[in-house]
């Protein structure tokens, strides 16, 4: 092997091969453990919303050629999005079910929407996305010969609609209150509560700075598996299926401890 390793050599140029054999730092997504988000907010001077307004028109912009690249045909572009975004496609499509009602907390741009349109064409569904105004207003332009998904600012009263699915695709962990937000959304008593995509890990539940976006620092929570296991369970509903995202670029390799166990994971609760 070690004449293979130096033949090999030969061929590489120093410079490329200096980089390859020297150790890679890795990357940095988050940092500090705080109590609340306003500790972020202080600590940092760049700190921000997850909804800044420089992000919002690129987000936007992503959102329409992802949709024309649908329409053309075409397959959904490769990204670790599509991890989390498929999650929800595998979950509808064992269902045997005419239509159904999807309500996306936090959805952004309709990424959930338009992957199911490429991997469930013939499901039927009425896609609901609670968002901010900001977000809603530039999503409607882009959505607007779609009759099957309607953006909303205010949750809808569970006393006027029913969903068969409410789903938080890597959203949950940017809600201050996230405790009173599961707990509101049980009262719409979906058959399936989705959060995919969510720091979670074996540490108590605390707040880091997400810093992995160029002039911009992000408060979040990492939660406690157990607490949110149990929040759901309180509510009514029983975990179904869990498992763990990879990607190199989100990890806690910076941390010690249990907070350094911490993982991107999915969640699917089936209500009692």
């Amino acid at each position: 092997m070690s004449k293979i390793r130096n033949g090999i050599k030969l061929f590489i140029p120093p410079i490329l091969l200096q980089f390859l054999s020297s150790p890679r730092k890795p990357h940095i997504t988050n940092e500090g453990v705080f109590k609340n988000f306003d500790e972020v907010f202080k600590h940092y001077q760049n700190s921000t919303n997850y909804d800044a307004q420089d992000s919002l028109q690129e987000a936007a912009d992503k959102a329409a050629k992802e949709l024309q690249n649908l329409e053309a045909g075409n397959h959904p572009n490769i990204s670790y999005e599509l991890i989390r975004l498929n999650i929800l496609s595998y979950l509808t499509a064992g269902l045997s079910k005419e239509k159904l009602s999807v309500l996306d907390i936090g959805g952004g741009f309709g990424a959930s929407f338009l992957n199911m349109l490429s991997t469930c064409p013939s499901t039927a569904v009425d896609f609901f996305v609670a968002e901010l105004p900001e977000t809603t207003t530039k999503a409607k332009e882009i959505f607007q010969n779609y009759d099957n998904i309607k953006f909303i600012e205010e949750m809808p009263s569970p006393d006027q609609h029913e969903f068969d699915i409410v789903n938080f695709g890597s959203s949950l962990q940017y809600f201050p209150n996230y405790s009173e937000t599961l707990t509101s959304c049980a009262q719409y008593q979906a058959d399936y509560i989705v959060i995919s995509d969510t720091p979670m890990g074996p540490a108590e539940t605390f707040v880091c700075a997400q810093v992995n976006m160029a002039d911009r620092t992000i408060p979040r929570w990492v939660f406690n598996l157990e607490e949110i296991t149990s929040t759901m369970r309180d509510n009514g509903y029983q975990l179904i299926h869990k498992s763990v995202n990879y990607y190199e670029f989100h990890n806690f390799s910076n941390y010690d401890g249990k907070e350094a166990q911490s993982e991107q994971y999915n969640l699917i609760f089936k209500r009692s």
